[in-house]
């Protein structure tokens, strides 16, 4: 009776460990460039920017070594320069763009020696378009994309049982409508314009 026991129960403490896990996030987002219509300037460029944020996910099923699992991003607020002047007369700056986000999506993830997968998200993302000029007004906008993610990693089980995980990721926007916007104007078509497309990243947590 006791072996039967211990046979159900080993499989089942198995099956819980590595269910959830949560992370601190660092990625760095590229810039965008658009051609910016108006009197003063005919071109308009946001720089890259680094971001702090969480992560968050739960295992939702395994099949044989691949994991689904469903996760949960949140990016802090960011700026970028943005940059501006005539075509082939160089930029200068003239304001910043902030960035934050929240993310909600799915991952599938094949757990060997090495973690490797992908999945979806989709965030919701909050800019800022902050002119240096006095007496100037910030343009806000909001978007939500879909975002196709991957990552590389590894998990350690150390002596007191814990689990931490490094992962490098690699995220790209599917949704880039904005950036075939042609005759861009004030606003906030041009802030959505200036949003990031790709991203990489890095993270470190723990598994339970």
């Amino acid at each position: 009776m006791r072996k039967l026991l211990l046979l159900t129960l080993v499989p089942l403490s198995l099956a819980a460990q590595d269910r959830f896990h949560v992370g601190l996030d660092l990625a760095h987002q590229g810039g965008a460039s658009q051609t910016f219509v108006a009197e003063d300037y005919a071109k308009i460029e946001s720089k890259g920017r680094t971001q702090f944020g969480l992560t968050a996910g739960y295992r939702a099923m395994s099949i044989g070594r691949v994991q689904i699992r469903v996760t949960a991003d949140l990016r802090l607020k960011a700026d970028a320069d943005v940059d501006a002047g005539r075509l082939w007369f160089g930029t200068s700056r003239v304001g910043t763009l902030s960035h934050e986000s929240v993310a909600l999506g799915g991952e599938a993830s094949w757990c060997g020696p090495v973690e490797v997968g992908g999945g979806l998200q989709f965030r919701h993302e909050r800019m800022t378009l902050t002119p240096d000029a006095k007496g100037t007004v910030a343009t806000r906008a909001t978007t939500t994309r879909p975002w196709l993610t991957s990552h590389v990693g590894k998990t350690w089980k150390t002596a007191e049982g814990h689990r931490p995980f490094l992962r490098g990721t690699l995220s790209v926007s599917l949704d880039n409508s904005n950036e075939d916007a042609k005759n861009l104007r004030a606003g906030e078509d041009l802030v959505k314009a200036l949003a990031p497309g790709a991203e990489l990243g890095f993270q470190v947590g723990l598994r339970f």
